[in-house]
């Protein structure tokens, strides 16, 4: 949260190489992303002409439905104009 306070000057420590290194090997190793085919799948979709956005969810039930992938585009002006 450091970033987030004013007039805040941005240095590269150790403790953030070490985060930056950590988030890599999290997001390169197996499962990535797991899907269980046992378990209910809700695909809720959303457009506009701002953009477009889906989550993936999973769970054993309705209330208890966990994130399991997320994805949003924003549309480009020339795609909204339809020129």
């Amino acid at each position: 949260y450091e970033l987030l306070k004013k007039n805040t000057k941005y240095q590269w420590t150790e403790i953030k190489v070490e985060a930056t290194l950590n988030l890599k090997k999290a997001l390169t190793q197996k499962p990535i992303l797991q899907i269980d085919p046992m378990q209910k799948t809700k695909l809720p979709l959303d457009a506009s002409s701002e953009g477009l956005a889906t989550i993936l969810l999973q769970g054993d039930d309705g209330k208890n439905m966990k994130l399991v992938y997320a994805i949003s585009q924003r549309q480009a002006r020339l795609k909204r104009d339809n020129i």
